[in-house]
């Protein structure tokens, strides 16, 4: 079986400069060991971020935990920007 991960992230790099889009992207707000074949559950996000992508949020996904509990979205702390609260 193909892995999951890989394959999403090698065909979102791809469309992603195919398209010539430039304000980043992330594939997944959790770690990567949440992608499996029998998930039952995906949400599909906006880009909270707008044009800036902060260096130390994962591009690819968010190994730390969820995105939303976890990272700072400024100008907030860590999970109390008012997306992730109402997420």
């Amino acid at each position: 079986m193909p892995d999951l991960f890989t394959d999403a992230v090698t065909r979102i790099e791809a469309a992603y400069s195919r398209l010539g889009h430039r304000h980043g992207w992330r594939f997944l707000a959790t770690p990567r060991s949440t992608l499996n074949a029998d998930a039952t559950l995906a949400v599909v996000r906006l880009n909270p971020g707008g044009e800036l992508v902060d260096p130390s949020h994962g591009v690819e996904s968010c190994e730390s935990g969820s995105a939303y509990v976890h990272e700072e979205w400024k100008p907030s702390s860590p999970g109390d920007s008012p997306l992730q609260l109402q997420v």
